[in-house]
């Protein structure tokens, strides 16, 4: 797994629009390694087609890295790296201890791209339904938002279900109110957002 960090000159976890360097490092046989730097050359007089083309510069960098951390994530590089399927993830504090927490469990028995009723994240109280999305894609890194959701929207009855994650999936916009759902953010503590789902109530 290789995860790409938006740093300052000091190994401090930045906003993706103000990094001096973008540090990618490798998780393997819990593990942490360097594996490749990319520095920004871009500065505050840079035109919009030019920051956009700084934007696909990096990606193209990034190679078989699917994975970023920022302290906010947001604007050009924000919509590029959705688009691409990246887990894109607003995080703060130590980076070794923050690298640390994305050591994977690897065990043979457990699936690689579970539902969330297979990650054991997922609480049930009367019709109510809690899902850890962020952890669970700790947890398995070779999942996604829409691999874990999907089958639980399809396919499990509830009243409300709380998705717990780092930012809204986008997909959440079309895709929910597609299948009948409605939902809202909620802005949590640590940086975390609770999308409270429910079905649609149709007014007469």
């Amino acid at each position: 797994m290789k995860i790409a960090c938006c740093l300052d000159k000091n190994d401090k976890i930045v906003s993706i629009n103000d990094w001096s360097a973008l540090k990618i490092f490798e998780i393997d046989n819990f593990k942490t390694r360097q594996v490749q730097e990319i520095f920004s050359s871009r500065s505050s007089s840079d035109s919009l087609s030019d920051r956009r083309n700084f934007a696909n510069y990096v990606l193209s960098s990034l190679g078989d890295c699917k994975i970023l951390l920022a302290s906010k994530i947001t604007g050009i590089f924000y919509n590029l790296l959705e688009s691409a399927g990246f887990e894109l993830w607003e995080v703060d504090g130590d980076l070794s201890d923050i690298l640390n927490s994305f050591i994977p469990m690897m065990d043979d028995t457990t699936p690689k791209n579970p539902s969330a009723t297979q990650t054991g994240l997922l609480k049930k109280d009367e019709g109510i339904l809690t899902f850890n999305l962020k952890e669970a894609l700790i947890q398995f890194p070779d999942a996604s938002s829409k691999k874990l959701l999907l089958p639980l929207l399809e396919e499990t009855p509830f009243f409300q279900l709380n998705v717990l994650c780092g930012h809204i999936p986008p997909w959440f916009e079309t895709t929910l109110k597609n299948m009948g759902f409605d939902y809202k953010a909620v802005e949590l503590e640590n940086k975390l957002v609770k999308a409270v789902i429910e079905k649609k109530v149709c007014s007469s």
